[in-house]
């Protein structure tokens, strides 16, 4: 069965759009699936509980397991009578991937998002195979390419991908190669989808890159592929992949110097030429980037789109090269594991959040190459690729991801064997014939596959209104060409008043004391006086806040996941509510003995009457010996306190809570995890809807009204003696009234409650979330402190005077309903230099700009107090924190406190 790629050609550039509604026209009968787009819709809240005005986070969610995509797709919710949209807060993802967060068209309680699209699901085969016979085309080895597309298809399956350099094309050719013809054809013969690679001349240092015309333009180079692919076989039931150049920004992939301009036309043209073809069955992709390229390839691909608009719609599938270095498969985007962009299975995620803002989204992709080389040791944290672990982790990563990310079409790992030897730490098969692992553990896997549904998140803050009650919801969506059922009643909210607890006071008792009393002589004359008259207002509501950000786990933030053999991954496989838990151990897999846990911090508020720790847990394990399922709080100290420790295969969702009040007014850590001893069997756990609630009254107001009025008073003519007249003066004793009563003082505008956004500002715990790049140039230190023991050292203390950057880094979120955001830390400068030496305190923003803080060289030793508020755009985003010195000999010494 051919996959539903047709109407996604139906979407590139308008100037095509005439030619390919004949191509659909013309389509050969049995090459598109009937059913359409079959799309489903839900809608859920978090917290489900909420006292007045707090803020719920909804998420609409429609998956598409139909074969075609829902076009024209507008979304209308109706919120609840008296809640409120948050503005900034709303969130479009698809397959993961954010292509939006502008807010929704607004009429009363009716919000509305409209122009999107949600791309049709995964049914066929996605496994694939980079082969490599390009040096046997002169004479053609038939025996040869019959050996390597065999062997393909026995580790692959049929329906699979075969992935082939054809190269040395120049602009005066008019056709392919006889051998290549031979390679197409019997890739269909034996049931495998041809991936042919387009490549012009080399050279031994570089290849020869496409030279444009007089007029700039590429049209020479097009026509001689275009002529390429005129001559390849093409069969009913097909589709033949045509890879227009490979890895562009390798400065040798593009003749010494990667161009992003230059490629992207000759992209375009090269598009046109052989989409003039009229043949639906061909689909084209771009050249994939190399992520290890000299030209950074998220800055080549969001260049080449600025540059060259045109080519945002000169391609039908995204090509990727997602190479993982020595990561495991569970090192990934999709499940919030992943840290950086250079090395993972899933790196084309954020070159699809690039056409997404450049206005392309659900976009499939076909991974043309990825991979482990034997002995490859990019990140220290994992071990060097070997036979064994490579094997388990390119099973795992096809098996447990790969096969459930709809967006992927096929995945064609580099590569099968290549003859010449040049390329060996990659191969699957050895020259000798024989095979290795992971050839074995692959090939042995069950090629069956279950349906896979594109789905595509809306997600947004509202607020709750001031009456207590259970509130509900309706949500509905229409597409052009589906019916949706809508979802109504749905999602629903409780809204409660928190109860206050009364303190008792004390009231004082008058007792008589003797005091002078004059007796006035002269004439009463009326003088105005104030009465008061005091007004008590409704009992006060407390005001309470969750101090754990994304306790749901439905965004990938706040949580900071240990990196260990098999780390902790956010997971869709349960959730108690929303659509995402956290999944902590090995809920599948090979039994390795493996701590996998997650932790935040928190600051603890000091007057914050009982916090409590609250959450949800599912228990799985076949375990009967060491393993664990575990939660601890840890303290500043670094001692830790259990909330519970357990070995349960319960498989129901189970209910704990914990008090915090120990711990008021202190730093805390709250972690879960699992330990899996590797013997016996797997243990695992999910983890949701973690909360800490600490609740604070807002006091109500006493209003004292004064009123005037007249009463007689004498003139300040007093002549006789005065007195001693007791009177009644009242004396306070510590006597409790019967009723006790809360103490009521007036505060008309409290102070909102605040959140520390920075983890570990102290540098008292060696926190994973200050990132050191270049270990040695920053580092803990307890030279210094202004608070606690340590401090963070960054430049040079001693030793030899070199050019150096140090830096140390933290990314951190902004709330979008922050009402302001504060940078302020303590940092004590040292420095022996004169012209060269800078310290200085940067703040990046997503978009990679910079905003400089502090900007010095030093040399005052004393600790300096820094305060920065933060520009308002900076709200619902993430931004990353640079402390650092430019040095030549100089050391500099901070505490952001």
């Amino acid at each position: 069965m051919i996959p539903p790629l047709l109407e996604e050609l139906s979407n590139t550039h308008r100037r095509y759009l005439p030619l390919l509604l004949l191509l659909l026209l013309t389509l050969p009968s049995g090459a598109a699936a009937q059913d359409g787009p079959q799309v489903t819709l839900v809608k859920s809240a978090y917290p489900t509980t909420v006292p007045v005005g707090g803020r719920v986070t909804y998420t609409i969610t429609l998956a598409n397991s139909g074969s075609q995509a829902a076009q024209g797709l507008t979304v209308r919710d109706s919120l609840p009578e008296g809640f409120s949209y948050a503005y900034g807060t709303s969130r479009i993802t698809l397959n993961g991937v954010t292509i939006s967060t502008a807010d929704p068209a607004m009429s009363g309680t009716a919000l509305t998002w409209s122009g999107l699209r949600l791309p049709a699901g995964r049914s066929d085969s996605f496994y694939g195979i980079h082969t490599f016979v390009q040096s046997r085309w002169n004479p053609c080895d038939h025996g040869y390419i019959d050996y390597q597309l065999q062997r393909s298809r026995e580790l692959m399956g049929v329906g699979s991908y075969v992935t082939q350099l054809f190269d040395w094309i120049e602009p005066d050719w008019q056709g392919p190669l006889d051998c290549w013809k031979e390679f197409v054809s019997k890739a269909y013969d034996l049931g495998l989808t041809p991936v042919v690679r387009l490549a012009g001349p080399k050279v031994p240092s570089h290849w020869i890159k496409p030279k444009p015309d007089a007029d700039g333009r590429y049209a020479s180079w097009a026509h001689a592929f275009m002529k390429v692919v005129e001559g390849l076989p093409r069969r009913d039931g097909h589709y033949l992949y045509v890879q227009v150049w490979n890895e562009p920004n390798l400065d040798e992939e593009w003749e010494g110097q990667a161009n992003p301009t230059e490629y992207g036309r000759f992209l375009v043209d090269s598009y046109n030429a052989i989409r003039w073809l009229g043949d639906p069955r061909i689909i084209i992709l771009n050249g994939p980037m190399s992520p290890g390229g000299g030209y950074d390839y998220l800055d080549f691909v969001e260049d080449m789109l600025d540059r060259e608009p045109d080519a945002l719609w000169a391609f039908d599938v995204w090509a990727s090269h997602p190479y993982p270095g020595n990561r495991p498969p569970e090192y990934n985007f999709h499940d919030g594991a992943a840290g950086d962009d250079r090395a993972a299975i899933d790196l084309y995620q954020h070159e699809l959040e690039i056409l997404a803002q450049h206005g392309r989204s659900g976009v499939k992709v076909l991974l043309t190459e990825t991979g482990y080389a034997l002995f490859n040791l990019y990140d220290v944290v994992y071990p060097a690729i070997n036979e064994a672990n490579r094997a388990d982790y390119i099973r795992r990563a096809f098996r447990d991801y790969w096969n459930r990310w709809p967006e992927v079409i096929g995945v064609c790992p580099y590569e099968l064997v290549d003859p010449e030897g040049q390329w060996w730490v990659w191969d699957w098969l050895p020259s000798d014939g024989q095979s290795h692992q992971q050839y074995d553990a692959v090939r042995a896997m069950d090629k069956s596959y279950s349906p896979v549904s594109s789905v595509l998140r809306i997600s947004f803050q509202a607020t709750a209104p001031g009456l207590p009650g259970t509130y509900y919801n309706d949500v509905s969506a229409t597409a052009d060409n589906a019916y949706i059922s809508p979802a109504n009643d749905v999602a629903p909210v409780q809204v409660y008043i928190p109860t206050l607890t009364a303190t008792p006071t004390t009231s004082p008792t008058p007792t008589s004391t003797p005091t002078p009393t004059p007796t006035p002589t002269g004439t009463l004359t009326p003088v105005h006086t104030l009465t008061a008259t005091v007004t008590q207002f409704p009992s006060p509501t407390p005001t309470c806040i969750d101090l754990i950000l994304n306790g749901g786990f439905e965004v990938t933030e706040a949580w900071q996941i240990s990196d260990t053999p098999h780390p902790a991954a956010y997971s869709t496989a349960q959730a108690h509510s929303g659509e995402r838990s956290m999944r902590l151990g090995i809920a599948a897999g090979d039994n390795i003995r493996t701590y996998s846990s997650i932790w935040q911090a928190i600051a603890v508020p000091a007057d914050a009457p009982d916090p409590v720790l609250t959450f949800w847990y599912y228990a799985v394990s076949d375990d009967v010996v060491g393993d664990r399922q575990y939660a601890l709080i840890q303290d500043e100290g670094g001692s830790l306190e259990s909330v519970f420790s357990d070995r349960s295969d319960e498989q129901v969702w189970t209910y704990r809570e914990y008090s915090l009040a120990a711990f008021k007014g202190h730093n805390v850590r709250i972690y879960f995890g699992v330990f899996n001893d590797g013997e016996a069997g797997i243990t695992s756990m999910y983890v949701d809807d973690v909360v800490v609630t600490s609740c604070r009254s807002t006091p109500t107001p006493t209003l004292v009204t004064p009123t005037a009025s007249a009463t007689p008073s004498t003139t300040p003519a007093v002549t006789d003696t005065p007195t001693a007249t007791p009177s009644a003066t009242p004396t306070p004793t510590n006597t409790q009234g019967p009723t006790p009563s809360p103490t009521v003082t007036t505060e008309l505008s409290p102070t909102p409650p605040c959140q520390e956004l920075v983890v570990d500002g102290g540098f008292e715990w060696d926190d994973e979330a200050w990132y050191i790049p270049v270990a040695g140039r920053a580092d803990y230190s307890t030279a210094y402190a202004h608070g606690g023991q340590r401090s963070m050292r960054v430049g040079m203390e001693s030793g030899e005077n070199v050019y150096s950057y140090s830096t140390v880094q933290q990314t951190v979120h902004v709330p979008a309903d922050a009402q302001e955001a504060v940078l302020s830390f303590w940092y004590y400068a040292v420095s022996g230099d004169t012209e060269n030496d800078l310290q200085y305190v940067l703040v990046k923003d997503q978009d990679g700009s910079f905003e400089w803080v502090l900007e010095e060289r030093s040399n005052g030793q004393v600790w300096t107090f820094m305060e920065h508020h933060l520009d308002s755009r900076y709200r619902g985003t993430d931004i990353s924190l640079y402390f650092s010195v430019l040095n030549d000999g100089s050391a500099w010494m901070m505490c952001p406190c």
